[in-house]
């Protein structure tokens, strides 16, 4: 009966003329605001305060990991051609040095990791090895340009190819390592195994005050380097997202979550979260906004958590609201067994 009215509202907005929705609704609201407010023809689109649009690789990594979950492969694979121009996928042919290389490395680590999990979940939905081919180039380069040794750690993944590192210390983003998609890459490269592992080791070094920093800053002996400039703010805050919502039985995640007590207890304590927590000086302030709400929900319990959610489901939306609308999808997304996570880190969609 859903699905023939479905049908029937979009012949009637054919006939009409009526321009109100463009695309065939979902039962997931949050899914039919983003491709109504945020997506033109294969393109996430974002704005910023004045107005102005504008489209970034983070956005694309989000916005084909929802189509995934909403099985909106027309979609997925519209964004997916637009990334492949953006990220020059088709003209990368194995090079991992010289000026063609930094040309094409324009994202972050964080989002090409994101963009080629993406990829290797839909290759083991669709069995198309397009996806796997870009995944791996994606995964080949990453690896070899996006990393540094250290003399105790090994090799360690920076946030990016270039500014992470000088010839003192080196500095990585806890926030670039989900754990469900380094469980996925590690599978299709096995040097993420090795890269996962020395990254965790030195996410772990640096979680001493329970809460997750922006950035740890090291020495190439692997002393962490603590300055009045480490804080976690909305960027540590995605960590904690993404231990929420990986699998319980990736034993990476029942280590890490107990380091960051800190953060679950005073939210349940406070009723939000601190906008930033100083690790330097060992205080926190302010208070947390919509991401952080979006970010704590997976990891709390009782009162808490049905307050986050009434939070979550009462907030409006506007046009800037990309990336809170992005980490909300993905806190109740999850909260509402619309997807979840396997142990290596498969995604499966509409569990409820």
């Amino acid at each position: 009966m859903k699905q023939t009215f479905k049908l029937l509202l979009c012949v009637f907005m054919l006939l009409t003329g009526s321009k109100a929705f463009s695309y065939a609704q979902s039962d997931w609201a949050l899914y039919d605001h983003f491709v109504k407010n945020h997506y033109d023809s294969g393109m996430v689109v974002q704005y910023t305060s004045e107005g102005q649009s504008y489209t970034s690789a983070e956005g694309m990594s989000y916005g084909m990991f929802f189509a995934l979950v909403a099985h909106d492969r027309e979609r997925f694979d519209a964004m997916l051609r637009s990334t492949v121009k953006i990220l020059a996928l088709n003209s990368f042919k194995g090079e991992t040095s010289g000026a063609t290389a930094r040309k094409q490395l324009g994202a972050s680590t964080a989002v090409e990791l994101f963009i080629a999990y993406d990829l290797l979940v839909a290759y083991e939905a669709f069995e198309d090895k397009k996806y796997l081919e870009y995944a791996e180039n994606i995964l080949k380069r990453t690896a070899k340009n996006n990393t540094v040794h250290s003399s105790v750690l090994g090799d360690v993944l920076l946030p990016g190819s270039s500014g992470y590192r000088t010839s003192q210390e080196f500095t990585i983003t806890p926030a670039s390592l989900p754990p469900f998609v380094m469980q996925k890459v590690s599978k299709y490269e096995p040097k993420f195994k090795e890269l996962y592992h020395n990254t965790l080791q030195s996410i772990v070094r640096g979680s001493g005050d329970g809460y997750v920093a922006d950035a740890l800053t090291f020495n190439y002996e692997s002393d962490l380097i603590v300055k009045s400039t480490t804080v976690g703010t909305q960027l540590g805050a995605k960590y904690y997202l993404w231990l929420g919502i990986t699998s319980n039985a990736d034993h990476n995640r029942k280590i890490l979550i107990p380091l960051y007590d800190n953060i679950t207890v005073k939210t349940s304590d406070d009723r939000f979260s601190p906008k930033l927590a100083n690790l330097y000086y060992h205080t926190t302030e302010g208070m947390g906004d919509v991401i952080y709400d979006a970010c704590m929900l997976p990891l709390s319990d009782g009162k808490i958590k049905d307050y986050l959610r009434t939070r979550l489901k009462v907030y409006h939306f506007g046009k800037k609201d990309f990336i809170p609308l992005m980490m909300t999808m993905f806190a109740t997304g999850y909260d509402e067994r619309r997807f979840e996570l396997k142990k290596d880190g498969s995604l499966i969609s509409e569990t409820r």
